[in-house]
């Protein structure tokens, strides 16, 4: 018997396109995917498709790879994001860990 439990959930991140808000760096809550190098040393949370959600700060936008530096095991690291693969980007109010990565 087939009930509500067995049908698939419906994909409800949203599409790359309807990521965001105003474009101004000091008030916006999201970012497009297609304005992250204007956010350079913005710390964000980036949320993928697949739900992973990882925070850290915008190094760099290198060709179609985000780079993302995030606090370590007390050390800092830049990670490679693929855009096609943001749900969505997200600005937030620096840590004291991000507020450390000025220091290097």
């Amino acid at each position: 018997m087939f009930t509500a439990i067995n049908a698939p959930a419906p994909d409800l991140a949203p599409a790359p396109s309807t990521v965001l808000s105003e474009h101004d760096p000091a008030t916006s809550e999201f970012i497009k995917v297609s304005e992250l190098s204007d956010y350079l040393q913005s710390d964000v949370t980036v949320t993928l498709h697949d739900d992973q959600m990882t925070n850290g700060r915008i190094q760099a936008v290198e060709g179609d790879k985000l780079k993302l530096k995030l606090s370590m095991y007390g050390g800092f690291m830049a990670i490679p994001v693929s855009p096609n693969r943001i749900a969505s980007v997200q600005r937030r109010q620096p840590t004291v860990a991000t507020t450390l990565m000025n220091l290097d």
